[in-house]
């Protein structure tokens, strides 16, 4: 989870070139995949959003789609969300050595790089590794094993950050694609996590949007291409400051105005409680 991007630029030629060589590389991936994948289910901008990694999850919040810890989160939990109605989406770091996860023994050395400030335990990946991408697709499989509707790959702006690997932004937008047409192949939907500067250029390959602060950065707009496809996008804020006085109304009135959901949330993630300017209150 990174809350503190640091942002570099690209030219609009750059941005074009580069479109073109992600359309090209696309229908490579689907050419690849030898067959119709099981359709994952459509989110809309109707939808709406309950996001909660650690602790007891909650089961009183009337979200139509619950983000939940791939591999925290058991299958049976999974499947009464399920029951209830809710498309689930399953929570891995894409980009980052968690050395809690399971597999976490399994990335080799020299894929692995700097420490993630802020965040114990927790490294940079090398995107641009054969086995890194083996492992995630292997994530995408236990996403689809354990009952996901779709998958929320996280850490995946890795160009704007001091990883200890020359990461480009090309680089980054492939890797990004990788993870959108795999998922894809395997019925699953898949939410683009936190990389402004290239939202709109994969707006087309990913079916909707999650991201942290955008409206205390002032970067919501960078996703407003995926509400313009009719794709919905979450936003979820940390700062208690937007629940006093007037603050939380004026964030909704922009929420509403830009037709992103927006809600303040713990930064632990725990369910202690949610702000949500679409379903209300819980704590």
């Amino acid at each position: 989870m990174n809350l503190h991007p640091n942002r570099l630029s690209t030219s609009t030629l750059g941005r074009w070139a580069l479109s073109l060589l992600l359309l090209f590389l696309s229908s490579l991936f689907t050419s690849a995949a030898g067959g119709e994948a099981h359709s994952p289910p459509v989110l809309t901008l109707a939808d709406t959003f309950y996001y909660q990694l650690t602790g007891k999850l909650r089961s009183d919040i009337p979200a139509t789609v619950y983000d939940v810890d791939l591999f925290d989160t058991p299958a049976a939990e999974i499947e009464r969300l399920k029951e209830e109605g809710k498309k689930v989406i399953c929570y891995f770091s894409a980009g980052t050595l968690e050395v809690w996860r399971p597999d976490a023994k399994l990335f080799p050395k020299d894929a692995v790089g700097k420490p993630v400030e802020g965040w114990p335990g927790e490294r940079w990946l090398n995107v641009n590794s054969p086995v890194v991408r083996e492992l995630m697709l292997k994530r995408l499989e236990l996403a689809v094993l354990k009952g996901c509707d779709g998958v929320e790959p996280d850490n995946v702006d890795l160009f704007t950050q001091n990883t200890g690997f020359s990461i480009t932004f090309a680089q980054q937008a492939d890797y990004n694609l990788f993870l959108a047409e795999s998922a894809h192949r395997l019925g699953l939907l898949v939410a683009l996590k936190n990389d402004p500067l290239q939202a709109e250029l994969l707006s087309p390959y990913f079916d909707f949007a999650i991201v942290e602060q955008c409206y205390a950065f002032g970067e919501c707009f960078y996703y407003l291409p995926f509400v313009r496809r009719g794709k919905p996008v979450f936003d979820v804020e940390y700062d208690k400051s937007l629940l006093v006085g007037k603050n939380f109304e004026r964030m909704c009135n922009y929420s509403e105005l830009l037709k992103i959901e927006m809600a303040v949330y713990p930064k632990s993630l725990n369910g202690s409680f949610v702000f949500d300017c679409r379903y209300g209150i819980f704590k």
